[in-house]
């Protein structure tokens, strides 16, 4: 029996000062029987030294992957430009039919390549693959859902519509996947879409699912479940609650842009406005 042909895939495992013999998602794709097959590109998003580690380290694993390569500059860059970067030639210079993203805290089942190679087959490369993408503590679904948003007032209904739902197509009218565990094919990236690089972390997500919506009626839910640390269900400090808070007003300045019927200078004051009382309220708190 002749040896059946995979598809020439390549994942990016994006780190932020974090060892590669610590990140849950490379230990975990390490477990998975077809990972010598794939091309792994770690980007590392921290400091000079932690990227020569890095590197030093990837040197044990060289002969799990069928190419593994550490890239980073020092510098912490904004994800989509990273993520667009690193695509582009993933595609256009290394010929993969699909690409798929990982943050470091994304746990894969041991069989996550096999189903992912094999809906890949089974749609031709013409749609997004997404998979179900649960939290680690509570186990909630958190990606892929439907959420409307009311730009005005930074609030979403979100939806449970995918819970328990079989997988295979779903149109993509509201849908929202995290980023982590998308599954980007070359005829997907061949229209032109991109991460959107205005955005520097908050929203990117967001803005590509929106993307994606505007040229195509359907994705395909992956029967692939992964396991993500969330933000929600983790102990953080006072500054990284901040930073956050920061992010995403930045975010939802540009929706107001993009998104609202609003002039921008209006969108801006009142963001501006509200990021003022907001600073005011934690300090309040902060004396209290």
């Amino acid at each position: 029996m002749s040896e059946v042909t995979l598809p020439n895939v390549t994942l990016l495992i994006l780190l932020y000062q974090k060892q590669l013999d610590t990140c849950s998602t490379f230990l975990s794709l390490l477990k998975n029987p077809l990972a010598s097959q794939v091309n792994v590109v770690i980007w590392d998003n921290g400091s000079l030294a932690q990227l020569h580690e890095n590197r030093l380290m990837a040197e044990h694993y060289q002969h799990d992957f069928a190419s593994l390569l550490v890239q980073g500059n020092g510098q912490n860059m904004p994800l989509s430009k990273v993520y667009n970067q690193v695509f582009e030639q993933a595609f256009q210079q290394n010929g993969a039919e699909l690409v798929v993203l990982l943050d470091h805290d994304t746990e894969l089942p041991s069989d996550y390549l096999q189903i992912f190679i094999d809906e890949y087959q089974q749609t031709a490369g013409e749609l997004l693959l997404v998979p179900q993408v649960r939290s680690k503590m509570q186990k909630l679904l958190v990606s892929p859902r439907r959420q409307e948003a009311y730009y005005l007032f930074r609030r979403y209904h979100l939806s449970c519509d995918f819970e328990g739902v079989s997988a295979g197509m779903q149109n993509t009218n509201q849908f929202f996947a995290v980023a982590s565990g998308l599954g980007i094919t070359a005829k997907v990236w061949q229209t032109g879409l991109r991460f959107e690089e205005t955005l520097q972390f908050y929203g990117i997500d967001t803005e590509f699912c929106a993307d994606y919506a505007s040229k195509f009626s359907h994705f395909f839910l992956s029967n692939a479940v992964l396991s993500h640390d969330i933000s929600e269900e983790a102990t953080e400090s006072s500054e990284v609650k901040m930073w956050r808070f920061e992010q995403h007003m930045d975010y939802w300045r540009f929706q107001l842009k993009k998104h609202a019927p609003y002039p921008s200078w209006c969108t801006a004051a009142f963001v501006a406005c509200y990021r003022r009382l907001y600073r005011l309220k934690v300090r309040l708190q902060a004396h209290d």
